[in-house]
């Protein structure tokens, strides 16, 4: 659930995304450890690994078609910190200024991490947007290891672009450059942008102490004129709001471009939705149930139900990321607890037995109800035995208290269905005849009056109340 219930974020997001709105999704790649055409045994030990930033840039066309630009800083070397990362989104809105000038508002998503779940970069956000003019509207984070996945794809394709590219050439990716000249080598990876840059010298003016107090629960931000306003969770309550001047404020460092990124690049990844694909994502899982069973590629993510007949298809719900989740197998216990709150619910909308209605006496402040003293106890219903019962059970009693033989109430009850009189008939005929429990608790209260009065008597045992 938790990590459901944040991609709504995302969805709303790219349901309500403007063509002059893009979302970047931001994420630090496992470092590109080099690579030798031929390596000695000795070298592949003790490697450094090339740092590598990945944001995914998600932008809406007037046709809802969605593009997707992928823009990459590499670096020799760098801390993964927010210094780095606040650095980093002001090259890029910086960038996008460029190429897309109609741009004018962008939303930030994330993991958890704390080079993007911390104080200093979420209080630099509106400086940047406004050094750059492009409005930064939200942030949005996912829980660890969520919610990139479309990062996670395009990182995939570039490394095996990489490593084609040393196989081919035979020469050696050692270097940010190296990495560079092999991503864009052959016409380079659809969408995809790289740039080899630099941190400055850190400055002592720049404080990332800055803390805000909760932001370790916080997962949703909306940047509104004069402050900000945060949710622990997506869609839940209107949010806690927090004026900007109260924020704490940095210096925010620019990176040094040592080679920028290029001019042009083979065109943007396309998600355009086919009409079927549409219907799909905006489907019950009921409707997709039947369409689902045939179809070769399947979400792999969890919970997901979604299958689709090309990988195209995948590749583009996965980008778009809107999630049919349905139960696969429902076990006893849960549907029996499901079951039970139905239940509860179904009494709970039902008019109380005895239920209170206003009546002529409440003019004199008294309130009567009309239910009767004892109406919640258990009724016992009061059954007494015909008189040719009470006697062959009275005879059966009496002949084992003077024999000491004592009749057994399974016995008796058995001989109550045979008995017959001396025309053959039978003696107990439907309610007379007794089970053995009624046969017991008779033949206790009988034994309880004998030891009351000292003896038993006819007249005695005809007092004896019956169950």
């Amino acid at each position: 659930m938790r990590s459901v219930n944040p991609e709504g974020g995302k969805k709303e997001v790219l349901d309500k995304l403007e063509p002059t709105e893009a979302l970047l999704v931001d994420d630090w790649a496992i470092k590109f450890l080099p690579l030798h055409f031929r390596e000695k045994s000795a070298e592949v030990y003790g490697k450094r690994g090339i740092n590598w930033h990945v944001t995914a840039v998600i932008r809406k066309t007037p046709e809802s078609s969605l593009l997707v630009d992928v823009f990459v800083h590499v670096f020799d070397s760098c801390d993964q910190d927010q210094i780095a990362v606040v650095s980093i989104t002001q090259n890029t809105l910086f960038t996008l200024r460029k190429l897309y000038p109609e741009l004018t508002g962008v939303y930030f998503r994330s993991d958890n991490a704390g080079c993007y779940h911390g104080g200093y970069l979420l209080t630099s956000l509106p400086s940047i947007g406004h050094e750059t003019g492009i409005r930064v509207i939200g942030y949005d984070f996912s829980e660890a290891q969520h919610g990139k996945d479309i990062c996670d794809r395009k990182t995939a394709t570039m490394k095996q672009h990489a490593r084609r590219f040393v196989a081919e050439t035979k020469t050696d990716i050692l270097t940010a450059c190296d990495l560079k000249k092999a991503l864009e080598s052959n016409g380079g990876v659809k969408g995809c942008r790289v740039s080899v840059v630099e941190m400055p010298q850190r400055s002592s003016q720049i404080d990332t102490n800055g803390k805000i107090k909760g932001i370790s629960q916080i997962h949703n931000i909306h940047y509104e004129e004069g402050g900000i306003r945060f949710w622990k969770a997506f869609d839940i309550g209107k949010g806690k709001g927090v004026v900007q001047d109260n924020m704490p404020s940095a210096e925010i460092p620019k990176v040094k471009v040592v080679q920028a990124f290029p001019e042009a690049c083979l065109s943007s990844g396309t998600m355009a939705r086919s009409s079927k694909h549409t219907e799909e994502e905006k489907a019950t899982p009921t409707d997709t149930e039947n369409v689902e069973s045939h179809a070769l590629f399947e979400c792999p993510t969890d919970g997901c139900t979604c299958s689709f007949d090309s990988e195209t298809e995948l590749q583009r719900h996965l980008d778009v990321g809107n999630h049919v989740r349905r139960l696969h197998r429902e076990s006893q216990f849960d549907y029996i607890r499901r079951r039970y709150a139905d239940v509860v619910n179904d009494e709970l909308s039902k008019p109380l037995f005895g239920a209170y209605y206003p009546s002529v006496s409440e003019q004199s402040g008294k309130r009567v109800s009309n239910i009767t003293m004892g109406w919640a106890l258990k009724k016992y219903k009061s059954t007494r035995f015909p008189t040719a019962v009470k006697a062959y059970l009275n005879d059966k009693f009496l002949i084992g208290e003077e024999t000491g033989n004592k009749a057994s109430p399974t016995e008796v009850a058995r001989e109550m269905h045979r008995e017959r009189d001396d025309k053959g008939n039978r003696l107990f005929v439907g309610g007379d005849c007794l089970s053995s429990q009624q046969i017991a608790a008779y033949f206790s209260r009988l034994a309880a009056t004998k030891k009351k009065h000292g003896s038993l008597n006819v007249a005695a045992s005809s007092d004896v109340l019956n169950a």
